[in-house]
C-alpha cells in the first residue's frame, strides 16, 4: 500500500513538472508585452464598441497573437470594466491634457494641436513623460516620429531623451528601419550615431584665386594638346621599331625603341602634370592634402625623368631593355596612382551631392511641417518625399560600399589594386546615377508644391529659430579622405613591348 502511494506521488510529481515545462514554453513564445496594448490607440478605438470580455479577448488574440492569453484576459477585463471610451478620452491629446504637462510651452502645445489628427492620435498613446520628451523636439522631427506605425511608436517610447533625438534626426528611411527593430537592437544601432551641430557648409576646404584658376586652366589645355602630339609620336616610333625589328635592322630597331620608350615616359609625365595642375587649384582638398599630392606626383615625375635619361644614353640592346623596364614599371605605378585619384575625384563629387541631397531632405521635411500647419493636404507630397528619401538611401549605401573598396585599394598590391579601384569606380557611378534619379524626383516635388500654392526654395536655409541646430552623423563613417578635382585621364596605356 505504501509502495502504491509512493508510486502515485512520483507520477504526480512527474506530471507537475511536465505541466510546468509546457507553461514555460508557452510563456517563452509570448514575447510581446501587455503594456504595448496600452499604447496601441488604433486597437483601443477598434474595441470601443465591444462590451463583452470574451469578444474582446478573441479580437485582441487575432490582432496580437504573441501576447499570452491570461494577460489579454486581464487587460480586456480592465478595459471593458472601465469603459474604452473613457480611456480614449484620458489618452486624448487635447488642450486640457497638454496644459497639465510640466514645462510644455504654449508654442509647443499649439504645434502639437496643429498636427494632422491621425498623427496626433498616435502621439496621444504616449505617456505624459514621453509626450513631453517628444514635444521638446522641433515640429519637423515630431511630425516624422508621428508618421510611423502605432507598434513602432510603442517601441520608441522606451528610448531616453538623447536616443529619441538621434532617431528623430534621421532621414525617413533610417528612421523606419531602426524603429522596426526590437528595443535592444535599436538602442545598439543608435550607439553608432552622434548628434553634430549644424554649420553652414560651402563644401570648400580652401579658396583659389580666380586669376590662378584661369592661368592653370590655360596651362592644362596646353598639356592636353601636348599629350596628343606625344601619343602620335609614340605610335609612329613603336610602328617603326616593329618594322625595323622584322627587317633585321638591329641598329634602327634600337634607335626607334629608345624614342618610343622616351615618348612613353613623356606621356606619363604629362598626365601626372595635369593631375598636379588640378590639385594645385582644387578647393575640395586642404592645403596639407594638396602638398602631399604634389609631393607624390613630383616623386613619380623625377623617377620617370631619370629612367628616360638612362634609355636615351643606352648603347646596347640590354641597356635599352633594362631602362625600358624601369619606364614601364614606373608607368604602371603612376597609372595606379592616377586611377586612384580619378576615383577619389568622382567620389568627392558624389560625396558633395549626397551631402546636399541629405540637406535638401531636411528642408523638405521642414516645408511639409509648416505647410501642414497651414492646413495644406501633404499626403501626395509625403509619398514623393518617401521616394526621394529611399533613392538617397540607396545612393548612400552604394557610396559606403565604394568607400570600403577605395580604402582597401590604398594599401593593396598592384595585382589586386586595379580590380578594387574598378569596383569602387563602378559603385560610385551607381551612386551618382541614383542621385540623378533623386534630382528628378525633387523636380517633380517642386512642381507639386507649386500646385498647392505654397513656395519651396531649394536653396533657402532653414531658419535656426524654427528647427534644432543639429544633424545626425554615423560615427563609423567619420574619417578624413583625400579628394582632388575632376581630371580626365587618358585610358590608353603604353605598349610594354621592349627590344627582344
Amino acid at each position: 500500500m505504501v509502495k502504491g502511494d509512493n508510486m502515485r506521488k512520483t507520477n504526480l510529481l512527474i506530471l507537475t513538472m511536465f505541466l510546468l515545462s509546457i507553461a514555460n514554453v508557452i510563456g517563452q513564445t509570448n514575447t510581446d508585452s501587455v503594456e504595448e496594448l496600452d499604447t496601441d490607440i488604433e486597437l483601443i478605438e477598434e474595441i470601443s464598441s465591444i462590451n463583452n470580455v470574451d469578444r474582446c479577448i478573441e479580437f485582441v488574440n487575432k490582432k496580437r497573437p504573441n501576447i499570452a492569453n491570461d494577460k489579454v484576459k486581464r487587460w480586456c477585463n480592465k478595459e471593458i470594466k472601465s469603459g474604452t471610451k473613457n480611456i480614449k478620452q484620458v489618452r486624448k491629446l487635447d488642450k486640457s491634457r497638454l496644459k497639465k504637462i510640466k514645462g510644455l510651452s504654449a508654442k509647443k502645445q499649439k504645434s502639437l494641436l496643429d498636427m494632422n489628427p491621425e498623427r496626433r492620435a498616435k502621439l496621444a498613446s504616449l505617456s505624459d513623460e514621453k509626450l513631453a520628451m517628444v514635444a521638446k523636439l522641433d515640429k519637423t522631427k515630431v511630425r516624422k516620429l508621428a508618421k510611423i506605425s502605432n507598434e513602432k511608436i510603442a517601441r520608441i517610447a522606451k528610448l531616453d531623451e538623447n536616443q529619441l533625438k538621434k532617431l528623430a534626426s534621421m532621414d525617413r528611411v533610417r528612421l523606419k528601419k531602426l524603429s522596426g527593430m526590437n528595443e535592444e537592437s535599436m538602442k545598439k544601432e543608435l550607439e553608432k550615431y552622434q548628434l553634430k551641430a549644424v554649420v553652414k557648409k560651402d563644401f570648400k576646404k580652401r579658396t583659389v584665386a580666380k586669376s590662378n584658376l584661369k592661368m592653370v586652366n590655360q596651362e592644362f589645355l596646353k598639356k592636353v594638346t601636348l599629350y596628343k602630339n606625344m601619343k602620335a609620336n609614340f605610335k609612329n616610333e613603336r610602328t617603326a621599331f616593329q618594322e625595323a625589328k622584322e627587317s633585321g635592322d638591329e641598329e634602327a630597331a634600337k634607335e626607334h625603341a629608345k624614342k618610343f620608350l622616351s615618348h612613353a615616359a613623356d606621356m606619363t609625365i604629362t598626365t601626372l602634370e595635369k593631375v598636379r595642375l588640378k590639385a594645385e587649384t582644387s578647393e575640395s582638398m586642404s592645403e596639407d592634402e594638396v602638398a602631399e599630392t604634389i609631393s607624390k606626383i613630383n616623386e613619380k615625375i623625377n623617377e620617370l625623368e631619370t629612367s628616360k635619361k638612362k634609355v636615351l644614353a643606352a648603347t646596347s640592346k640590354e641597356e635599352i631593355k633594362d631602362a625600358g623596364k624601369i619606364i614601364i614599371n614606373a608607368w604602371k605605378r603612376a597609372k595606379h596612382m592616377i586611377k586612384l585619384h580619378a576615383v577619389k575625384v568622382v567620389k568627392s563629387k558624389v560625396s558633395t551631392i549626397l551631402a546636399k541631397s541629405e540637406k535638401l531632405e531636411r528642408r523638405l521635411e521642414h516645408f511639409l511641417a509648416k505647410a501642414e500647419e497651414k492646413g495644406v493636404d501633404t499626403s501626395s507630397l509625403d509619398e514623393q518625399v518617401d521616394s526621394f528619401s529611399e533613392t538617397i538611401d540607396e545612393a548612400r549605401t552604394k557610396f559606403k560600399e565604394a568607400e570600403a573598396y577605395l580604402k582597401e585599394a590604398k594599401d593593396a598590391e598592384d595585382d589586386s589594386k586595379k580590380e578594387l579601384l574598378e569596383e569602387a569606380r563602378s559603385l560610385t557611378k551607381e551612386a551618382y546615377g541614383l542621385l540623378k534619379d533623386a534630382h528628378k524626383i525633387l523636380a517633380e516635388i517642386v512642381k507639386s508644391v507649386k500646385g498647392t500654392g505654397e513656395d519651396f526654395n531649394v536653396d533657402k536655409e532653414i531658419n535656426s529659430e524654427e528647427t534644432e541646430a543639429y544633424e545626425i552623423i554615423e560615427v563609423a563613417s567619420v574619417e578624413t579622405v583625400e579628394t582632388v578635382e575632376k581630371i580626365e585621364v587618358d585610358k590608353s596605356e603604353a605598349d610594354t613591348t621592349v627590344v627582344a
